[in-house]
């Protein structure tokens, strides 16, 4: 197995493992499989491949619906509902995303948007302290708009 493949593979077993364990409650033997193909997965690999897999830009998702507009993500070992909002006109795409926890639920949200003049930002305090620092940093991005971008969402 080539390593792109490798990393799209751990992604989504993860993204679906997180999922998984966020609804036990509601399906208690599909988090326990999920379970069981997570520690498969970790032991056919190794731990040094999964960290580095999750630690790679995504490249792998699983879309909730038809239209394309909710999907879970893998960020930086994070499982994320992103949500695309409705634009503006200053705000032209707009997705809303929300950590999955496997213990504590849902965290978030966060806004990312890219704005009309081709800029992106994003609410989250990682953008939000690098632009403070650094009035010129407006172009750094984030992992959320990193996340969104590598995915071609943004």
């Amino acid at each position: 197995m080539d390593s792109r493949a490798q990393v799209e593979r751990i992604q989504l077993i993860k993204i679906l493992y997180d999922a998984a364990v966020a609804h036990s409650a509601k399906d208690p033997d599909t988090a326990m499989e999920m379970e069981a193909a997570w520690e498969n997965l970790r032991e056919e690999v190794g731990d040094d491949a999964i960290e580095q897999a999750l630690g790679f830009h995504p490249i792998s998702f699983v879309t909730l619906d038809d239209s394309h507009t909710r999907c879970l993500v893998s960020v930086y070992g994070h499982t994320y509902l992103c949500e695309q909002a409705e634009g503006t006109a200053l705000a032209q795409i707009q997705w809303r995303m929300g950590r999955v926890e496997t213990a504590e639920g849902y965290t978030g949200p966060y806004f990312a948007c890219r704005l009309a003049d081709g800029t992106m930002q994003c609410d989250c305090a990682d953008w939000t302290y690098r632009v403070a620092l650094s009035p010129s940093a407006t172009v750094a991005h984030c992992k959320h708009l990193r996340a969104l971008a590598s995915l071609g969402r943004i």
